[in-house]
């Protein structure tokens, strides 16, 4: 497009641009390059914040096209990356207009681009013709009813009581952002993994307790799990696995210091909090038998902690698997990917370690 302005006259090349781009999706993308669009009728400064800066307000300029109300901004991602963005404009976050695309997270909505090779996760929709488990809701109770965490149990129709277990943290934003009960039923019904059973439990104060309290994950691994095999007649013999997203996931790594898991899966997870005290944490556990995942997104560049927990788990002997995808810390890609995990996780022929 920039080339073909060269012999445009200044004065007409809004006009230009404006035809140009009908009916055209955008951002434009080519090969592996992005180019995306703002019309700055106003001559203010705008700015692209998203997975591809950590979301920096002000670290990423457009450039002006001039003679033009048009600004526009050069990226290069990979050919099969998902990134969620928003434009700063005049110190306003705002969506892409010339977007159509959007992403839903816990703190709102972004524009979607989709680079041509990403593949959209089929397990996550849901099909009219089958029929899904339905999500029981229960109020787990502590300090004598001073206390009532949200609790929701999934129990797929060809499980029973020895079926295995999977604890998720932020249980609530697992169903809804990450549809967990869909991809459950949809993995289950094509064999992909086995009938299993699932606990969702919604945190009260999410940042004090899931940042390494012994308090709080001697509950969880404890009265929360003794009340929840209890009321749904789970047996003592069920497989146990438990995971989450960022500092979720990281808990249910620190998990398995308090209680023996057959399985552990982090999406993203914080192993970074305390310069990695997660690895220190781990080191002296025994964590024979269970089996550990763990993934990020290329945006968040967090090789370092990828690194330690990568030499922490070889020292260990331990079986595990661990990923990276040029994506960013969000739920698109929690859930575009908790299918790898499961599919580890649950089915007894190991994987290999990892896939890049």
């Amino acid at each position: 497009m920039l080339q073909r302005l060269i012999p445009i006259q200044p004065e007409k090349r809004t006009s230009f641009i404006d035809h140009w781009l009908a009916g055209r999706s955008l951002p434009l993308i080519e090969k592996d390059h992005v180019y995306f669009i703002y019309k700055n009728k106003h001559e203010i400064p705008v700015f692209l914040a998203g997975d591809m800066n950590g979301w920096k307000t002000n670290k990423t300029p457009f450039l002006k096209i001039i003679g033009s109300e048009y600004n526009y901004c050069r990226q290069q991602f990979a050919t099969d990356a998902r990134v969620e963005y928003k434009f700063i404009v005049n110190g306003r976050w705002l969506l892409d207009s010339l977007n159509t695309r959007k992403a839903i997270g816990g703190l709102g909505e972004n524009s979607l681009l989709l680079m041509p090779d990403y593949k959209f996760p089929p397990e996550t929709l849901l099909g009219r013709q089958y029929k899904f488990t339905q999500i029981d809701t229960s109020d787990f109770t502590v300090r004598k009813g001073s206390l009532k965490y949200k609790s929701y149990f999934y129990k797929n129709i060809l499980a029973d009581s020895t079926s295995p277990l999977l604890v998720f943290n932020d249980g609530a934003d697992y169903l809804k952002f990450g549809m967990a009960g869909i991809i459950l039923d949809n993995l289950i019904r094509l064999k992909k993994i086995p009938p299993c059973q699932a606990l969702f439990l919604q945190p009260y104060k999410r940042m004090k307790e899931y940042w390494l309290n012994e308090k709080f994950i001697r509950m969880l691994t404890g009265r929360y799990l003794l009340w929840a095999m209890q009321k749904y007649k789970i047996s003592p013999s069920a497989p146990v696995f438990m995971g989450g997203a960022s500092l979720g996931g990281v808990t249910a790594f620190y998990a398995s210091k308090f209680i023996k898991l057959s399985g552990v899966f982090a999406q993203s997870g914080s192993f970074w909090i305390d310069d990695t005290k997660i690895v220190d944490i781990l080191n002296p556990v025994n964590l024979s038998g269970t089996k550990f995942y763990f993934d990020f997104g290329t945006f968040e560049r967090q090789d370092s902690a990828r690194n330690a927990m990568v030499r922490l788990l070889d020292s260990k002997g331990v079986s595990y698997q661990e990923n990276s995808w040029p994506e960013g810390h969000n739920w698109g890609n929690w859930r575009g990917h908790l299918t790898v995990a499961l599919r580890y996780l649950l089915n007894p022929v190991d994987m290999h370690k990892s896939i890049k």
